[in-house]
């Protein structure tokens, strides 16, 4: 090896074997550029040609006997101990073969819940309108105090202002009629709906077929005759007044037969407002005209009650 310049003499053989003149002409030349004096180019003999493969395995150990920085300095690095060996094998667990559904299952698509009759940010105002009844509870009626003391009359109680509550309760008639039967679902929601509005200790269900005259049923499956609340609360039915459905359809009862009705609640203190969801041109004019018929609507409003509550009061 060539101290200067760090050639070995392998490195000679190979640059004459590549590049020298068989006759010898130029190693002289090639060995004076590698650094190596010229008579020790005299004393080189050349190499025969080997074939490619043996000649890549010398230069592979040529390479793997040169020493490198990293080896030939002094190690610094501390006894470790000895190298731990792992067991590959046992460490690792067996492979899992992995199954993929090429088409994942889909659930039933549900049908989407019905949009209630009533509209759900006005629904609670228009049942305290229509369950609610006009009660002595609010501030002092100013002008009715007046007019007391300007008669002269003895005020043993100041007259209170009236205002609407739905502390007397509500009774509910609800219509299972071959008319109703396509709103079983909105009679549901809208029962709930009354008793989250006046209170279900407050609220009676009754069920009948086509108008109460042909008897009612509790909420305990008892059948009897239909009365009326005795302590002034509000009647709301839930029913076509016996016109909706089918025209063909046999009735257990006729129009007429709610006037009767509506006089036997009227004569108990109390008064009835009929929610009807088919519209106003198939309403009976006979019943319309003399009870008060509200259209159960997603457009209707609580102005619309206490006008058709107005418009019949006695």
């Amino acid at each position: 090896m060539n101290a200067g310049t760090r050639v070995f003499l392998g490195d000679l053989v190979r640059a004459l074997q590549r590049t020298g003149d068989p006759r010898g002409e130029n190693w002289s030349a090639i060995a004076a550029m590698l650094g190596f004096e010229f008579g020790v180019v005299r004393t080189v003999i050349p190499v025969p040609p080997q074939p490619p493969e043996i000649k890549r395995q010398q230069d592979l150990r040529g390479e793997q006997r040169r020493p490198s920085a990293e080896t030939s300095a002094p190690s610094t690095t501390e006894d470790i101990g000895e190298l731990m060996e792992f067991d590959l094998e046992r460490s690792t667990s067996p492979p899992e073969a992995l199954v993929l559904d090429s088409v994942a299952p889909q659930r039933p698509a549900s049908a989407p819940s019905p949009r209630p009759l009533l509209d759900p940010l006005w629904q609670r105002g228009i049942l305290i309108e229509s369950a609610g009844t006009l009660e002595a509870a609010g501030d002092v009626a100013i002008l009715e105090a007046v007019d007391l003391f300007a008669r002269g009359a003895p005020l043993l109680d100041l007259p209170s202002l009236k205002i609407r509550g739905v502390s007397k309760g509500c009774q509910v008639l609800v219509d299972g009629g071959l008319g109703m039967q396509p709103f079983t679902n909105d009679t549901r929601q809208i029962v709930g709906a009354i008793r989250k509005a006046v209170g279900s200790e407050h609220t009676r269900v009754l069920t009948f077929i086509d108008c109460p005259t042909t008897g009612v049923m509790t909420e305990t499956f008892g059948d009897m005759h239909y009365t009326p609340p005795d302590n002034g609360a509000m009647v709301l039915a839930l029913t076509d007044i016996c016109s909706g459905g089918p025209r063909s359809a046999i009735r257990e009862a006729e129009p007429e037969d709610w006037l009767t009705v509506a006089k036997r609640i009227r004569d108990a203190g109390s008064d009835l407002l009929i929610l009807n969801p088919y519209p106003p041109d198939r309403w009976p004019a006979q019943v319309r005209d003399r009870v008060a018929v509200l259209h159960w609507d997603t457009s209707t409003k609580a102005v619309d009650v206490r006008q058709t509550r107005r418009r019949t009061s006695r």
